[in-house]
Formats: structure tokens, C-alpha cells, sequence
């Protein structure tokens, strides 16, 4: 099934993190667009009702939706649909699906669900990609807004200071990810909330691993194109690449320069 459901619902443990703190909560599926046009109910809904009464929690409604990444026909079936007391919404569906929802319901929305690595797009938008799909979802940390594709670095741990008049410094085109994600925060009251996360480490086993090989290959074949002289010793990659992440041990004194450049030095403002 995991070939063409595109996400799948979290582990328990991962459910009961994630409910810890929440109640009153109002649950909205999707009923999957990558169904090979079965027209059965998806289980996860029910999966998750069940588990949130087992952890003591009010669910004050719930509702199956086609194609929730349809933000026309989602728009619609959110008018007035929660009910009075309910203070956070779940959502089970692909990343588009819980950004979408996270947009319009004006209320905290969480992820109860992974998305899969995939080829191609997910859902309606067939000419935008929004989720990465990178099975390690962090749309419940920043108010439902993807900081792995809106933000040009991929930044999970806020924004990297470059913007200017809230565009981004890679793609002046492009609102900046994490100026989104504060206002969006900011709003719904969570900012605390965010400061008070553990820092984030992308865990790249669970993304397509094939995918992003492919593409540091190419990166790397092309990265002398247009530079003459100088010298370009190898990188050596492939000694540590294949190695898992460590954390560091916290020093006792940490000491940033702020003077790394010729122009003035730089003001800390964390």
C-alpha cells in the first residue's frame, strides 16, 4: 500500500509525543488521491479516533476529505466545521494536505501522519513541488509551513538572518520560510512553544536516498565549470559520508567572532 498512499500514519510513540499537552481535538483524513480510483474510506482516521480516546483525549468531531490539498474545496469544507471547544485540528494526510489545512484553519494544526518518499509530485499540485516528503515531518514545529521547501537552505532551526524586507537572500522572488513561520506562530500564540524545541538534525536515512546521491554526484561534476587556475583538491567525501551523525558535546565556553568579513561586525540579536 505504501507505494501509492504517499504517507502513512505515525508510530504510537510518536502519537502520544505528539498529543501530550492537546486536547479538544478535531481530526480531519484525507482519503488519499493516489488510490488507483478504489473509492473505499482509509483506515488511519479511525486508527488514530481510537488511539486518541485511548490516551484520554475529547475529539470533538472528524471528517474524511478528497483531495485535502485543494485549498478551493478544502476553503469550503472548513466553513464552519469546528465545533465549539476545539482548540487544535490533526490532520492525516501527505505534507500538502496538512499545510493546506494549516493555512486556513486559523488554529494550531499537527501532522499525525509521515509522508513517504515518492517519484514525482503529491496530490493536486502537479506543477509545484511542496513536500519533500521526508518521512521526518516538521510541520508541527513551524505552524504547518515546510521549512525544507520554502526555505531555500532548508533551515530547520530558524532563518539563517540573510533576508531582506522579509524575501529571501537566494531568490529575492521568494518569502522568506522562517519570516512565515514566526508570523504564523507569533499569531496562534506558540512562539514559546518553538524556542523551547530541541534543536532539529535532519535524519537523511529516511529521505530518498537515491535522489539526493544523484544529485551531490552531479553537483560535484559540475562544481569547476567556469573557474580556470587555482587549485581543486579532491573532497574526499566518501570517507565519512556512509558514517551516522554524532552529537557534539556541549562546550563549556562558546566564542563567536563578530567581525568575519571587511565591512562592520555583525550585531548578535539571539
Amino acid at each position: 500500500m505504501e507505494n501509492y498512499t504517499k504517507y502513512q500514519l505515525k508510530s504510537n510513540e510518536e502519537l502520544a509525543s505528539l498529543l501530550e499537552g492537546k486536547d479538544n481535538l478535531y481530526v480531519i483524513a484525507c482519503n488519499k488521491c493516489f488510490k488507483e480510483f478504489d473509492t473505499i474510506d482509509e483506515p488511519d482516521c479511525d486508527e488514530f479516533l481510537k488511539f486518541a480516546a485511548e490516551q484520554g483525549k475529547t475529539v470533538t468531531g472528524s471528517t474524511k476529505v478528497d483531495f485535502l490539498c485543494n485549498k478551493m474545496h478544502t476553503e469550503r469544507k472548513l466553513q464552519d466545521l469546528f465545533p465549539e471547544g476545539t482548540e487544535n485540528v490533526i490532520v492525516i494526510s501527505c505534507g500538502l494536505g496538512i499545510q493546506t489545512v494549516a493555512e486556513l484553519a486559523g488554529k494550531p494544526v499537527y501532522a499525525a501522519s509521515n509522508s513517504l518518499n515518492y517519484r514525482g509530485h503529491h496530490g493536486m499540485a502537479l506543477t509545484k513541488k511542496s513536500c519533500d516528503a521526508c518521512a521526518q515531518c516538521y510541520l508541527n514545529i513551524t505552524g504547518g509551513v515546510c521549512p525544507i521547501v520554502d526555505c531555500s537552505k532548508s533551515l530547520v532551526n530558524g532563518q539563517c538572518g540573510g533576508a531582506k524586507n522579509g524575501k529571501c537572500e537566494v531568490d529575492p522572488n521568494k518569502d522568506c520560510a522562517w519570516e512565515k513561520i514566526y508570523q504564523r506562530l507569533a499569531k496562534q500564540g506558540r512562539l514559546e512553544e518553538f524556542l523551547n524545541q530541541p534543536v532539529q538534525v535532519r535524519d537523511f536515512s529516511k529521505v530518498n536516498f537515491k535522489v539526493i546521491n544523484d544529485y551531490v554526484k552531479a553537483i560535484r561534476e559540475d562544481r569547476l565549470n567556469g573557474y580556470y587556475g587555482g587549485v581543486h583538491p579532491s573532497e574526499h567525501k566518501e570517507f565519512s559520508e556512509h558514517i551516522d551523525l554524532k552529537k557534539f558535546p556541549d562546550p563549556k565556553t562558546v566564542v563567536i567572532s563578530m567581525s568575519q568579513h571587511l565591512g562592520a561586525p555583525a550585531n548578535p540579536i539571539v
